[in-house]
């Protein structure tokens, strides 16, 4: 996902769940962002492998342009109809843009989800 824009930064919040990109080093693993770092031209994210102990030998860090979106703690539009999600985005809906990222990231690489 190349990403220039730093305004499409916003959708990513601490504990959401992503993927680094197609090919990296990591493969198919999921992980959860703690915390975000660095300037305005190299943003950087700490993530946590999911479903593991939170330890130094779990953790990796992330550029922000390269990771993907496919997963969040908190869903508070999880269960909005897509019709009214998408009246939602036009109108300037930051979370509402969050959850259509999300489900659209899940259906295109749910392969890779349910792997391990």
């Amino acid at each position: 996902m190349e990403n220039n824009d730093p305004s499409k930064f916003k959708y990513f919040r601490i504990g959401d769940i992503v993927l680094d990109r197609e090919g990296s080093c990591w493969g198919n693993r999921r992980f959860t962002i703690a915390s975000f770092f660095g300037e305005r031209y190299c943003p950087m994210c700490l993530g946590y492998f999911t479903g593991r102990e939170r330890e130094w030998k779990t953790h990796s860090n992330l550029c922000v342009r390269d990771i993907i979106l496919v997963g969040a703690s908190v869903r508070p539009m999880s269960r909005v109809n897509s019709t009214i999600l998408v009246k939602l985005i036009k109108a300037g809906n930051v979370e509402a843009k969050r959850e259509f990222i999300i489900r659209s990231n899940c259906k295109k690489y749910d392969y890779r989800l349910n792997k391990r």
